[in-house]
């Protein structure tokens, strides 16, 4: 698949991923689903479960009680599904068939109350996969064409379409189509879990202990999808011993938390095989997603010895806080995405964005205020705040520039800048050795590139490289920027700036990794690439007015020689004029 099919298929699926979390947060949506206020205890009966019933709730209106047993197999499939599913939404007439000491069945109605309210970990738990939703998008838009970028996109969208997917969050009317969405959610999940030993596998040298743990963690995620299946079928078919929810159930668990655990030993497996030049850069990526995933194995390891609410407040912290820490190498560390970074421009829109809502906030708490105190004063309250908005934006948008610019920009704009004003001192710089020394030492500096190497083209080669070697052929046809890597040239590096002259290609601005392990922003880059212009054309000023100087200096040789030629006939006639 090209670049395109892949931007538009990822960006698709993440669409698709957004749409489903807010619907599950909306209320019509999953999360307001109802509840009976009576939950299954986890059991080895097969399909007779013990209730534990809630007080005051429906379930114990309508007669149940804690301890009481009910026997799934008194019901039909579809309802049979539903009741383990706990697929009940507000108004759903439940039947509970209570099982008695004798043997009987007796059916007990009960109306599901809601909708819900949802807890905060709920909205942690969705803030959070947003967020994880708005990386994968950025991801899918600004590098389809990377592989890493787009494992890391499925990664971070196919677990948000599972959660969003998922039982609890999504609520179908129909209990055939909720077993399928169930599943798919769950196979979504699971593999977009694995994805990381997948991404982990992406860095050579493989070794055969990544190897291991990456197929340890494709079987852990099939397992757990098959015993999903397998649950499924046993609801359906009334067969086995389903006993609850998998995801209530000890070996479920335990599966699950392996399907976390795996990919997250692969993936450190891989920053400890990693060289020091990609190792700062990979910690940075991946650490959040490390300790997102660490956090998700020990909270389903230790599933059966936590309380379900305990558990799930777990589990949607680690969610919200993973994306804090990608959004702090995004910004601060410029990592993240293989090369995308978010611009000022992006950070100062999003603070005037901020600005009007707190606005928007205050007049909201005061509505109610103004409402009471009549017409006249609403309109005299909304005025003096729409006033107070115009007046004061300018102002507080200029302090808050210079605080974000001051904590997250400050240095990137003096590298930037120092960059820049060589490229402007360039055509004044006479020695093409100070020129290509400068540049050295600014890009060293400023660019904090660990190797820095200027390739000149000498009439055959370009500093010992083939005319023919595919990163030379790349900038001659491009005339940008290469990136090296996967690219089997013999130019060690991670990035090659074309030196452009008179429409040809004179050379070559090879730059290292960077020292600290982080990508070349775009702005940094562009900077850079701006230096490699000015640096060929310098160059090549210099290199034609000494080939001018020394076409000059060649005439006044010949001159001087035609003249000295002369001389001898010169003297004769003089002195045959003087014997005269």
């Amino acid at each position: 698949m090209d670049t395109a099919g892949w931007r538009g298929l990822l960006l698709s699926f993440c669409s698709l991923t957004a749409a489903l979390l807010l619907f599950a947060v909306s209320p019509v949506g999953g999360t307001n689903g109802g509840t009976t206020g009576a939950a299954p205890a986890v059991t080895t009966m097969g399909f007779q479960y013990r209730l534990t019933v809630s007080p005051g709730g429906p379930a114990e209106r309508a007669g149940l009680r804690t301890g009481d047993r009910i026997d799934l197999r008194a019901l039909a499939p579809a309802e049979r599904f539903a009741f383990a599913y706990d697929h009940f939404m507000p108004g759903n007439r439940v039947v509970f068939p209570r099982l008695g000491d004798d043997g009987r069945i007796t059916f007990v109605p009960v109306v599901a109350a809601g909708p819900v309210p949802k807890p905060w970990y709920v909205w942690a738990a969705f803030f959070g996969e947003l967020w994880f939703v708005a990386f994968a998008t950025l991801l899918a838009w600004r590098r389809p064409d990377s592989k890493e970028a787009r494992i890391l996109a499925l990664l971070l969208a196919g677990g948000a379409f599972g959660l969003a997917l998922g039982p609890n969050n999504f609520r179908a009317p129909w209990p055939v189509f909720a077993s399928v969405t169930y599943v798919l959610a769950q196979l979504v999940g699971a593999t977009a879990t694995s994805l990381l030993a997948a991404y982990a596998t992406l860095f050579a040298p493989v070794g055969r202990l990544r190897r291991a743990l990456a197929a340890l963690s494709y079987g852990s995620a099939g397992v757990f999808v098959a015993w999903v299946c397998w649950w499924v079928i046993e609801l359906w078919a009334g067969i086995g011993s389903p006993s609850t929810y998998p995801v209530r159930g000890g070996f479920a668990l335990q599966v699950l938390g392996a399907t976390w655990a795996f990919p997250a030993l692969c993936m450190l497996a891989t920053l400890a095989q990693a060289p020091r030049s990609d190792r700062a850069r990979l910690a940075w990526t991946t650490g959040p997603l490390l300790f997102f995933y660490t956090m998700e194995s020990v909270a389903w390891f230790a599933g059966p010895h936590l309380p379900i609410v305990e558990r799930r407040a777990l589990l949607n912290v680690a969610i919200l806080l993973a994306p804090l820490g990608l959004t702090y190498a995004l910004l601060n560390r410029r990592v993240m995405d293989i090369g995308f970074v978010l611009n000022r421009a992006a950070v100062f829109s999003s603070v005037s964005v901020v600005i009007v809502g707190v606005f928007v906030l205050v007049e909201w708490l005061l509505s109610d205020w103004t409402q009471r105190a009549g017409h006249s004063t609403n309109i005299v309250v909304t005025g003096a705040l729409a006033l107070a908005l115009g007046l004061s934006i300018r102002y507080v948008h200029a302090r808050v520039e210079r605080v974000v610019d001051r904590v997250l920009f400050r240095r990137r704009r003096e590298d930037e800048e120092a960059i820049r004003s060589l490229g402007r001192e360039a055509p004044y710089i006479t020695e093409p050795g100070a020129l290509l020394t400068a540049t050295v030492d600014v890009l060293r500096a400023h660019a904090g590139a660990a190797a820095v190497h200027v390739l000149l083209h000498d009439g055959r080669t370009y500093g010992g490289v083939d005319e023919n070697d595919p990163a030379i052929v790349a900038l001659r046809a491009r005339r940008d920027v290469v990136d090296l890597h996967g690219m089997n040239s013999r130019i060690a590096g991670e990035l090659a700036y074309p030196l452009i002259a008179r429409g040809r290609l004179t050379g070559a601005l090879v730059l290292g990794p960077k020292r600290s392990g982080e990508s070349y922003a775009p702005d940094e880059s562009q900077a850079i690439a701006h230096l490699a212009l000015t640096v060929a054309a310098a160059l090549d000023s210099l290199s034609i007015t000494r080939d001018l100087a020394r076409e000059d200096i060649g005439e006044a040789i010949r001159t001087m020689n035609e003249r000295l030629a002369d001389l001898p006939a010169a003297i004769v006639k003089a002195l045959a004029t003087e014997v005269r």
